[in-house]
């Protein structure tokens, strides 16, 4: 009866949300965090100069995800940097089937390592590196750790922006973290 009176659903009514279509097949590699917890933190990203719109996924790490009109925006933790990683959210969900491509966007490799290690992570929760990469710390499961989102996200705003002139290979001896 629905169909006849309403005829069949749109692509846009049939949409699911990115965090959900991706939890579906990946769950532990989704966070759910509460928007202005997550607003908070970007403030230290404002001269990243992030997408204004909502956040559509959050992954393991901490890393953003947009949905914005130029495609899906990846505000990358480890990184420091603000970029495209898909066309759009069905060009997304079908990229993240490949196993290198999930490994560098959501760090499935380093989530199922933290697993064994017995990271799991409790309610605003993510994973961090003990020793941030940018500091000299190593992409290693020894050197993986739980933090709490909001100070991940605030963090490593703040180290990237006090870094980002810096030429590649530049020792850094210290960082100041701020309220």
């Amino acid at each position: 009866m629905f169909k006849r009176l309403f005829g069949h659903p749109t692509p846009l009514q049939k949409a699911v949300p990115l965090a959900e279509a991706v939890r579906q097949r990946y769950p532990s590699l989704v966070l759910d965090v509460p928007a202005p917890d997550i607003e908070r933190a970007l403030t230290d990203w404002e001269w990243r100069s992030p997408p204004q719109t909502k956040v559509a996924l959050i992954g393991a790490f901490g890393d953003l995800f947009f949905g914005t009109s130029d495609g899906i925006v990846m505000l990358d933790m480890l990184e420091g940097t603000l970029r495209v990683v898909a066309k759009d959210h069905e060009t997304f969900i079908q990229a993240i089937g490949d196993d290198d491509y999930r490994d560098e966007l959501l760090g499935d490799v380093w989530v199922q390592a933290a697993g064994r290690r017995g990271l799991n992570l409790g309610p605003g929760e993510c994973l961090d590196w003990a020793v941030p990469p940018a500091l000299g710390g190593q992409c290693s499961a020894e050197n993986l750790a739980k933090t709490l989102i909001v100070v991940k996200i605030s963090i490593a705003g703040q180290l990237h922006r006090q870094i980002k002139d810096l030429p590649p290979g530049t020792p850094i001896t210290g960082f100041t973290v701020s309220d």
